[in-house]
């Protein structure tokens, strides 16, 4: 057994796994020509559909007319609502008007 052999083996193509060199760089292209001609068909396919649906105008609309604004406000209501933004205006002010103790950085 030579593990150091002065003389390089030369092969005439690269080493493969399995079948011709030719026939398998043809079966790689061919599958990734394909899953790419699939993918392309998909996308057509769904845009053509909502290409469809969009002129119809069907694809923006819901099945069941929905009750909004069922419940209605009344001026108590808005008064509440008023009330509590002046009351956060006015917690905000006074946060804002207090003043925050400078930190030396000298110590």
């Amino acid at each position: 057994m030579k593990f150091f052999s002065k003389q390089k083996k030369i092969y005439p193509i690269a080493p493969h796994h399995g079948g011709v060199g030719g026939v398998r760089l043809f079966r790689d292209w061919a599958t990734i020509l394909i899953a790419f001609a699939i993918l392309i068909l998909m996308a057509f396919l769904v845009d053509g559909y909502l290409l469809i649906q969009i002129n119809r105008g069907d694809f923006f609309t819901t099945g069941s007319v929905s009750e909004s604004g069922s419940e209605t406000l009344n001026q108590k209501t808005l008064l509440d609502v008023a009330g509590f933004f002046e009351a956060r205006q006015k917690e905000y002010d006074t946060f804002r008007s207090v003043v925050a103790p400078q930190i030396d950085p000298s110590i």
